[in-house]
């Protein structure tokens, strides 16, 4: 039985989100692997939360953007190192 609790779908009524069960699965978790995470867990809760989570999603269809007109952004890379001082302007190395 699924109950809410902060808006957030939760199993039994315990304080484990459908969300976290379905993140486990994301992450490779096994069904084993999450019912002896959880004791209190049975096969069915696990079940209930994957149907619960299709319901959700299960009527959504995805449709690739044709490249035309997906929009161009272009930003530099996090890990890239732009000056802030004008090459003519720096120190030089020698």
């Amino acid at each position: 039985m699924m109950s809410r609790l902060l808006r957030k779908p939760i199993v039994r009524g315990r304080r484990l989100a459908v969300e976290h069960v379905r993140g486990m699965f994301a992450a490779g978790d096994t069904p084993d692997t999450i019912l002896r995470g959880y004791p209190w867990l049975e096969p069915a809760d696990i079940h209930a939360s994957l149907a619960y989570a299709h319901r959700l999603v299960g009527h959504e269809r995805i449709e690739p953007l044709p490249l035309e007109s997906a929009p161009c952004i272009t930003r530099p890379h996090p890990n890239s190192f732009t000056p802030s001082v004008p090459p003519s302007d720096r120190p030089s190395s020698t």
